[in-house]
């Protein structure tokens, strides 16, 4: 962890505490971007200009597939993880559906899947959606069941974008192998928490996020295992990447998030070990409020990354009210998600849409201080009692 701009909560100061929805960039990445600013050029072209273009374009992929730990053919560029799940998913469920039309989806999976899922629907696949238990992990009771029926491919993510709750990857993997289904792996919050290369994930086809990963937005990686077919799905227009995708890649936006990946991948035992205590301080500085419960099993969460349910409290107010004092979360509630139902994962943990609503998630990265958990913790106790203070009437020192 480094030290923030700043010392003190105030004009110019924040303690931001939402890595998960987007990261701050890593050590480096600025740097690389701002050397790649001749690089402008379509890296299909054949002038000197579009050749000088693709060379940086296949750094970027021999950079990135090091860290991945695969030949860097089997890499592909893609504008995020979404893309990338996505071309995943469905290129899957096309190639394989002669031998079936059931695809198997966790119901926690990000919507990216979840959209993929849907249009594989409509073209007339089956999808069946695999259950969760409490603690927020994919039951593989229900996983072998589902496969022992047959289908053409599934998905599990590597960790839980609500709750930060890792899922069972190696057994999952097993049981996908001995059926025979090829399956997409979900990373994208995997990079500088947990190991993340394809040896650790154990799927044949995996996704990355460069945003997520503290690198750019705009660019994203789709690993596909040397062997594994993809149909690429009828609107995705373009011949780009192996014809998977439209548009070309912008080599800038390559190159600096394979520099993220590699700083994501150095010091990971220390750095998540960082993460945790930090966590595990913020909680025991909040024991003073007993309604506040973090979700979850503890130890299975990735490191840094905790959901707290906040007892009566909606989380839109108090994420709000941090907001004004500089500190920046992300609430539970409907509204943080733009939308107008409750996070789903939770829901499929058996939360109700209120009890949902009265979470916030914590999340944060190397930028953190540790000496920022007390101060987060002190601003949430007071913030709660002003709350309560709102809710019962009672008089409210502003």
């Amino acid at each position: 962890m480094v030290e923030n701009v700043g010392t003190s909560i105030g004009p110019g100061r924040r303690i931001y505490l939402d890595h998960v929805g987007g990261a701050p960039w890593r050590p480096g990445v600025a740097d690389a971007l701002a050397g790649t600013s001749g690089t402008f050029a379509h890296p299909s072209s054949p002038h000197r200009e579009g050749q000088e273009a693709r060379a940086l374009l296949e750094a970027a992929r021999t950079r990135a597939a090091d860290v991945l730990g695969c030949p860097a053919r089997e890499l592909v560029f893609t504008s995020g993880a979404t893309e990338a799940l996505r071309i995943g998913l469905m290129g899957l469920a096309r190639a394989r559906a002669a031998h079936s039309r059931r695809v198997l989806v966790p119901v926690i999976e990000h919507v990216a899947v979840t959209a993929a899922a849907a249009d594989l629907a409509a073209a007339g696949f089956e999808v069946v959606p695999l259950p969760v238990g409490a603690t927020g992990r994919v039951d593989l009771t229900a996983l072998e069941r589902e496969l022992s029926e047959g289908a053409a491919a599934g998905a599990l993510m590597a960790a839980h974008h609500e709750t930060g709750v890792r899922q069972p990857l190696a057994e999952a993997a097993a049981l996908y192998a001995a059926a025979g289904v090829p399956w997409v792996c979900d990373a994208a919050l995997a990079p500088g928490r947990i190991p993340f290369t394809v040896k650790d994930l154990q799927a044949p086809v995996c996704a990355w996020s460069g945003a997520k990963a503290g690198g750019p937005a705009g660019i994203g990686w789709l690993r596909v295992e040397r062997g594994v077919r993809l149909v690429r799905s009828p609107s995705a227009a373009g011949i780009e990447e192996e014809g998977l995708r439209g548009g070309h890649v912008p080599a800038p936006l390559a190159w600096a998030g394979s520099v993220a990946l590699d700083d994501a991948a150095h010091d990971l035992a220390s750095r998540s070990a960082a993460l945790d205590a930090w966590v595990e301080r913020l909680i025991d500085a909040l024991r003073v409020r007993p309604e506040l419960r973090a979700i979850g099993v503890s130890g299975s969460h990735l490191p840094g990354v905790r959901t707290l349910r906040l007892g009566d409290a909606h989380g839109d107010a108090l994420a709000t009210a941090l907001d004004v004092e500089g500190i920046a979360v992300a609430s539970g509630s409907p509204c943080a998600l733009g939308g107008t139902d409750p996070q789903p994962g939770l829901l499929a943990m058996g939360y109700s849409a209120r009890e949902a609503a009265s979470t916030v998630r914590i999340s944060i990265g190397d930028t953190t201080l540790q000496e920022d958990a007390s101060t987060v913790a002190t601003a949430f106790v007071r913030i709660l009692e002003r709350l309560d203070a709102l809710r019962t009437g009672q008089s409210v020192d502003v």
